[in-house]
């Protein structure tokens, strides 16, 4: 099978578009070439396959102080658990991520494949089992070059291809996250609102008051019409958070880039007050999804309920009105979701470690993975 290779999307675009099945816009090369121009290191893409019918692999090297959802050491030592009532098996995983943190800390460089931006692998296209064994052995090949004792491949979903050629090869896993889908089935706002339980359409009709009340408006707007104000809200609200180091300008770079590469499938509601921009929420549109992908919200907005009336009323106003399918809206903050309509599907997370930490890794692994399906399945069957 012929393997073509590029350090940058832009060596092998048109090839990729003609090989790789374009069924999500995080596949796309515009896509993979925004998160490329932002990057310092390097980066390298695979290729097989006939027209139409191919696979790829993205993979990168990511070391300590990444974006914690990137990095398999930082989601196995310090992710995001969800509340329980298992103090018990809390405890044993906080003991098992300090008794490894100082073994797992020295690993660094990981060799990583997801998608940028995405919460899904970074092989895509038609995954058949030779397929997917010869993409990851040229994944182990590309980490012995980049001198990486870790190897990973992030956010698999259930049920996926890749998942018994992982076990197989010794990957070890846990559904560190789950991805938050909200399927629009109903024929307007209305009907969205109707399909909720009594309690929550009567909140929803309070925020909404509340935000139209305070004077602000929302329209669809440009990518470049208002990048600057819009990186100050998103930096603000990421530093709230505590991403210090993600600055308003670092944020315009990535705004730039954007508008050279998505502008097509961008799409950008804006809440305004008195012509001042109070609000954000930046989404894209392909083959019938909404990937909700940045948001900002200024203190006002905040105050009256800005967060739920963009991330959620106005979004899903807008994608009725143009016939999308469904909203992707990513992980954490899933009892917001959850109570919104969002259905959770949980994302497994697969690393190969030094052989001699693997017990241990598996043991964590186990743990977390554990608690984590259990949480989902639970916020899942609550009563909304």
């Amino acid at each position: 099978m012929s393997v073509r290779s590029g350090r940058r999307i832009a060596e092998i675009a048109d090839d990729w578009s003609a090989t790789i099945p374009q069924s999500s816009v995080l596949t796309l090369p515009p896509w993979l070439a925004t998160d490329d121009e932002g990057r310092d290191g390097e980066v390298c893409y695979l290729l097989t396959g006939a027209a139409g019918d191919g696979a790829g692999l993205v993979a990168n090297p990511v070391e300590a102080g990444a974006f914690p959802t990137n990095d398999p050491i930082a989601l196995l030592l310090s992710g995001e658990l969800e509340p329980a009532d298992d103090p018990q098996t809390l405890a044993g995983i906080e003991a098992a991520r300090a008794e490894l943190a100082g073994d797992l800390k020295a690993c660094y460089p990981a060799a990583v494949s997801t998608l940028p931006g995405g919460y899904l692998p970074g092989l895509v296209g038609n995954l058949r089992p030779e397929t997917v064994a010869m993409l990851l052995d040229r994944l182990a090949e590309t980490a012995e070059q980049w001198r990486c004792p870790v190897v990973s491949v992030l956010h698999v979903p259930d049920g996926s291809p890749l998942t018994a050629e992982l076990e197989r090869r010794g990957y070890i896993g846990a559904a560190f996250l789950a991805q938050a889908t909200l399927e629009l089935t109903a024929a307007d706002f209305d009907g969205y609102v109707a399909g909720l339980p009594k309690r929550r359409r009567n909140k929803v009709r309070r925020e909404q008051r509340a935000f139209a009340e305070a004077g602000l408006r929302v329209r669809l707007d440009e990518i470049g019409s208002r990048g600057l104000e819009m990186a100050a809200l998103h930096a603000a609200q990421l530093q709230s958070y505590g991403y210090h180091h993600i600055t308003a300008e670092r944020l315009m770079g990535l705004m730039e880039r954007i508008e050279r590469h998505l502008a097509p499938w961008c799409r950008v509601l804006v809440a305004e007050r008195d012509g001042a921009l109070e609000a954000f929420a930046l989404s894209y549109e392909y083959g019938g999804e909404l990937h909700l992908k940045m948001t900002g919200f200024s203190a006002y907005a905040q105050e009256h309920f800005g967060y739920f009336a963009m991330s959620y009323y106005a979004l899903i106003e807008f994608a009725l009105r143009t016939g999308a399918r469904s909203i992707v809206y990513g992980p954490l903050a899933y009892p917001a979701k959850v109570v919104r309509g969002c259905r959770l599907s949980p994302r497994t997370s697969y690393v190969l470690v030094p052989e001699q930490l693997r017990d241990r890794v598996r043991h964590l692994a186990g743990l977390i993975d554990g608690h984590q399906r259990k949480a989902y399945a639970t916020l899942g069957s609550t009563d909304r």
